[in-house]
């Protein structure tokens, strides 16, 4: 009676891998396969995505949930705070242009007062004027010479940047278009981004604004994507990571 019993639950158990209705014969062994009325062992439905545990022919399972379910929209934008990210760069590229230039100019001016200090016969007290006035007019060349390479350079340049600046999704690519000194439209799949992160440096953090910043397979400088002055850029982050934990593998 127990070889029997063993027997027809074994049969019992392989039943529920047949087509609904259709009769299983292997070897000594008859079954039939479950009603189709019956419920699945395992199920896709979000409805039934809870991990409750369901029974099937002996059979026990846990529902699994639906992994591949994708909320999203095919095709969304990433918004770009523009008005602050000109101010940043403008602020930032000037800085830039002016802190190399005036310690230049202000080496300059220091390199003349030999010249000055040799024309004549000086008093102990007149040095330090002229080591003063010999740097400040070097330095002070250095801030005007910036000012200028900035606005012909720089200037109009942060405010095509902003305003070119667009960051969406599409399907399983993450496009970037900007227009810098060349114009670029960058799509990368997914799979390809391996971290998602924001930064601040000072100046945004003045301004209120922060990057987000994605580490990609690639090599070298173009391993890193930085994206200034997203909106809510740590919302934008787990965006981000949501959709690529669904798409990447699309």
């Amino acid at each position: 009676m127990g070889w029997r019993g063993d027997e027809e639950r074994a049969a019992q158990g392989a039943a529920c891998f047949q087509p609904p209705g259709r009769e299983l014969i292997s070897g000594a062994f008859r079954g039939v396969a479950p009603n189709p009325s019956s419920p699945p062992a395992f199920t896709n439905d979000p409805a039934d995505s809870n991990g409750r545990e369901v029974a099937v022919g002996g059979f026990f399972g846990t529902t699994m949930k639906d992994t591949h379910h994708d909320p999203y929209p095919a095709t969304l934008n990433i918004e770009i705070d523009r008005p602050r990210l000109k101010t940043y760069l403008r602020f930032n590229w000037y800085r830039w242009w002016l802190v190399p230039l005036v310690l230049i100019g202000g080496v300059i001016g220091f390199s003349t007062i030999a010249n000055a200090l040799n024309a004549g016969e000086l008093q102990r007290s007149e040095i330090p004027w002229i080591i003063l006035r010999h740097v400040g007019v070097g330095m002070a060349t250095g801030a005007a010479l910036a000012t200028l390479c900035y606005f012909v350079f720089s200037h109009f340049t942060a405010a095509r940047y902003a305003d070119s600046l667009e960051v969406s999704v599409e399907g399983p690519f993450l496009r970037v278009r900007q227009h810098f000194v060349t114009r670029s439209d960058r799509k990368l799949h997914f799979r390809s981004i391996i971290d998602y992160a924001t930064t601040q440096d000072f100046l945004m953090r003045l301004l209120g604004i922060e990057a987000l910043l994605m580490t990609t397979t690639a090599a070298g400088p173009s391993a890193f994507l930085s994206i200034p002055a997203v909106k809510d850029a740590l919302g934008a982050r787990d965006l981000l990571a949501d959709i690529d934990r669904l798409r990447e593998v699309n």
